[in-house]
């Protein structure tokens, strides 16, 4: 029925005709690009309402037409200073939505909701907020006004609208640590009717800011523990993840995700895993049969790992003191043909750890000095890290410890007293020369 009007069908009546497509469910069949082909000839007819509403149902229906979006956008950019908030808005949402990237159009749509952000309502602020991170479309000017247009209006933010914001700040990399300590009062009050992945998100932007919390993130848990089950496998780690690096500690609570999680395990991806171990480690959860589970679920997915993958989960081993020696052999086993691609901090912690679990492995030790020598600048932790696994392993390679003291050297005066202790009773082990250990005493004398 559609298909036969269309020919005759003006502008605005196109516009009107995929709106109700969509509206009465017949927007499949060929309808909608039926109509696309007939409307996209009278783009620069229509009205700024009837571009962002044929934008808006597009991305309602989840139909992506490049070619269609890239006329509409040319023929919406002559016309922005006639869009509404909400058009602007519903525009780059349609855009994050339906991944069609224009950062030129994209400009000159901020720049044109810059002028009018005072009259944007709390849904049009979130959605604008979304589309930016949905297009990786970074304006720190933009950001800091849109803020400020927020503010007032938190209190009027739904629970989703509060949790995108401050999740589409740390994506943004946009800290206002005033502006997020509000929207966290607001949302403290409402937690409760947010979704899991919104809880994580939450979580995930509070860590990303190292912006700690605790009472929000009591509430936050209390919020999230009856729906720990419903968790997808990703937000459940994210969210023990953040739980550790941001605190309170709370057993109770890491016990429940500990429980849910195990259930789930053969479905946890390698970051998944890895996040779970770290989190345990950093909390000093024990729960050996748990461990267990997770490294065999680990074992078969282990090529998946990444360095940081392998090196934290080494780590979290060490610091648990879980000797699993099977598996830290295959551990060993894949980190090996990854070192060249391991940074220093990396180097470090995996060097350190391996000490740590007593497992002496010669060869692999040569490897990461290989991969160490060109990266020796690092930071002061990863040097007494490195240093202390080579005296604990007893390896001795004096070409490498030259060039380890030579980087020590330079970073002395960023090294803390218990730093330098360490590194003291660690060349003392490895019977390095006496003006080493002179130089690093009078650094700590100077310290104290």
């Amino acid at each position: 029925m559609v298909r036969q009007h269309l020919p005759q069908m003006q502008a605005a009546e196109l516009a009107h005709a995929l709106w109700a497509a969509e509206q009465l469910g017949v927007a499949g069949d060929g309808v909608t690009d039926a109509i696309l082909r007939r409307a996209v000839k009278k783009l620069p007819d229509l009205k700024p309402q009837e571009l962002s509403g044929a934008a808006h149902v597009l991305a309602k229906l989840g139909h992506a037409n490049a070619a269609f979006m890239r006329e509409l956008l040319m023929a919406a950019k002559q016309k922005l200073l006639g869009f509404t908030p909400t058009d602007l808005a519903n525009t780059a949402w349609a855009m994050g939505t339906l991944g069609h990237s224009d950062t030129a159009f994209m400009e000159a749509l901020l720049v044109a909701a810059k002028r009018s952000l005072g009259s944007f309502n709390c849904q049009d602020l979130g959605n604008l907020a979304w589309a930016m991170v949905s297009l990786g479309h970074k304006d720190a000017a933009f950001m800091r006004t849109l803020l400020v247009a927020a503010g007032p209006k938190l209190r009027n933010f739904n629970a989703m609208a509060l949790a995108d914001t401050a999740w589409a700040m740390a994506t943004l990399d946009h800290y206002d640590a005033a502006f997020l300590g509000d929207l966290l009062e607001v949302a403290k009050l409402k937690l409760s009717s947010l979704k899991a992945r919104e809880l994580s998100n939450t979580a995930w932007a509070l860590a990303m800011f190292e912006h700690r919390d605790p009472e929000f993130m009591r509430a936050l848990m209390a919020a999230a523990s009856p729906k720990l089950p419903s968790f997808a496998t990703h937000d459940l780690s994210n969210l023990v993840c953040e739980v550790a690096a941001l605190g309170p500690t709370d057993l109770q609570f890491v016990m429940v995700v500990v429980v849910t999680a195990k259930d789930k395990l053969h479905k946890f991806a390698a970051q998944d895993l890895v996040n779970t171990a770290w989190a345990l480690a950093t909390l000093k959860y024990s729960d050996e049969a748990f461990m267990g589970a997770l490294l065999a679920a680990a074992k078969s997915i282990l090529s998946d790992f990444g360095p940081q993958a392998l090196a934290n989960m080494a780590w979290a081993l060490a610091t648990m003191d879980h000797d699993d020696k099977a598996f830290v052999s295959q551990l060993l086993h894949v980190t090996k043909l990854q070192l060249h691609r391991f940074n220093s901090q990396d180097l470090a912690a995996t060097a350190w750890a391996i000490a740590a679990l007593g497992h002496k492995d010669t060869w692999f030790m040569v490897a990461l000095m290989q991969s160490a020598k060109p990266k020796l600048m690092f930071a002061p932790l990863g040097l007494v890290n490195m240093a202390s696994a080579l005296a604990n392993l007893g390896i001795g390679d004096t070409a490498f410890t030259d060039k380890l003291l030579q980087a020590t050297k330079a970073k002395l005066p960023t090294f803390t007293v218990a730093n330098i202790l360490e590194l003291q009773t660690a060349l003392a082990k490895m019977g390095l020369r006496d003006d080493a250990q002179t130089t690093l005493a009078a650094a700590a004398a100077r310290r104290r």
